[in-house]
């Protein structure tokens, strides 16, 4: 009963287990290439967001003087935003500046980036005041060469 055994394979059998395997060897580099973290050196040019320094934003509401927005930047986050010449006409006209303002200033800080929701109730106040969040921003970003 100790005799020898046979395996019998057919090549295209073969041929389709090593597809397979190499689809499968692909796959799994492909996982961890995309889900590990890259470690990034902060001290790296090429990680430098902003060009350090406080720019500005006008806003510009029906029949009332323009104000300014600023924003306050280092290389790599935000750490400021707030209004500049606002006025006792702006916040009477427009109650809803500031408390929205300070909704959307602590949530910019907090998430670093201005692609966040509106408070609701308050959503075009918000959106306007995105928007000149973003348009400093724009200002501030930095020329990678």
């Amino acid at each position: 009963m100790g005799g020898t055994k046979f395996i019998v394979l057919q090549l295209r059998e073969l041929i389709k287990g090593g597809i397979f395997a190499v689809i499968g060897l692909i796959f799994i580099i492909m996982l961890v290439y995309f889900f590990i973290p890259k470690n990034s050196n902060v001290n790296d040019e090429s990680s430098v967001l902003f060009t350090p320094g406080t720019y500005s934003s006008e806003i510009s509401l029906h029949n009332t003087p323009n104000f300014n927005l600023e924003v306050t930047v280092t290389e790599n986050e935000i750490i400021s935003v707030r209004f500049v010449d606002l006025t006792d006409t702006h916040t009477t006209f427009y109650p809803l500046l500031e408390p929205t303002m300070n909704e959307l200033s602590e949530a910019v800080l907090d998430r670093q980036t201005t692609n966040i929701t509106p408070p609701e109730g308050n959503e075009l106040t918000g959106m306007v005041l995105l928007h000149a969040i973003d348009t400093a921003l724009v200002k501030a970003e930095a020329e990678i060469e």
